[in-house]
């Protein structure tokens, strides 16, 4: 049991990673030939897919990009916004947020320290950083957020890895959402996608409408979630997380690789959660 949320590398995925990079050639990456429309679809479909949550909503989301990962998603929201709007995301969220701002000198306010107002722009995890679920607040700083027209990002990085969601993102409030590979299938590409309600001109749309970025990730990611479903490690692991938390005496939550604990696990308090990484117990059990 760690504190710190460890990616669970899976060892038939990463024999098929590795398997897939003595596979790709280079007229299959060359520009001229690549379809960005292939990628995004393929994601989506991949997506759409999964038996193990509920989402409603992706149709609405007309734009697509490309990303590095969900870190990448989150920096152009704060850029976007950062100069004009507070941005606001929880003590218990991603620490990338809090770097983000301290490094460009943006304001921010944790959600825990009070209402949303209407110079605001929200960064939340689902499922949650904190608790691996929802985060207790969600539903009404939604609510508040659709009342005063206030843009919030919704990072799904762990939506591949999760059971028992139910995402809905027709809400008006969410404008973008980050996807992300790399905690269900492929930590070492650090391949993701950004969908978008509004069309951005910044550079994450930019270089990905001019296919100017790592098409060998982005091939074999494609590769990948024609051989995994979204179902995958949830399907594959469930029954041993729920295993291990019985055995430890903590709660399975609704990310396999994360439980909660309680005051008798004091070491592992973090911003509001006693919540205990579990991966290497995981691995462990196979």
């Amino acid at each position: 049991m760690i504190l710190s949320h460890k990616p669970l590398t899976d060892g038939t995925v990463e024999q098929e990673l590795f398997r897939q990079l003595s596979l790709v050639r280079p007229e299959q990456v060359a520009l001229d030939n690549w379809s960005n429309t292939t990628y995004v679809d393929s994601f989506i479909n991949w997506i759409k897919g999964g038996t193990h949550n509920q989402i409603q909503g992706l149709d609405e989301f007309a734009h697509s990009a490309y990303s590095h990962g969900a870190i990448a998603v989150i920096e152009q929201f704060i850029n976007r916004h950062g100069g004009h709007r507070r941005i606001r995301f929880s003590q218990a969220e991603f620490v990338a947020s809090k770097i983000i701002c301290n490094n460009i000198g943006v304001e921010f306010l944790h959600l825990e320290a009070g209402p949303i107002e209407s110079n605001d722009a929200v960064l939340i995890s689902m499922p949650f950083a904190g608790n691996g679920g929802i985060w207790p607040g969600y539903h009404d700083m939604i609510g508040q957020c659709n009342q005063l027209n206030v843009p919030v990002l919704l990072d799904l990085a762990y939506y591949g890895i999760s059971h028992g969601m139910n995402i809905d993102l027709t809400h008006p409030c969410i404008r973008e959402v980050a996807f992300s590979l790399s905690k269900p299938l492929v930590t070492q590409l650090r391949v993701g996608l950004r969908l978008t309600k509004e069309h951005h001109d910044d550079m994450l749309q930019v270089n990905s409408d001019l296919k100017v970025y790592n098409r060998i990730s982005a091939w074999i990611a494609v590769q990948l979630m024609k051989k995994f479903p979204c179902d995958y490690i949830i399907s594959k692991y469930l029954d041993m997380q729920i295993d291990i938390c019985n055995n430890l005496g903590i709660s399975p939550s609704a990310t396999v690789t994360l439980a909660l604990g309680d005051d008798r696990h004091k070491e592992f308090y973090r911003n509001g959660f006693y919540r205990i990484c579990i991966t290497n117990e995981l691995l462990q059990k196979l």
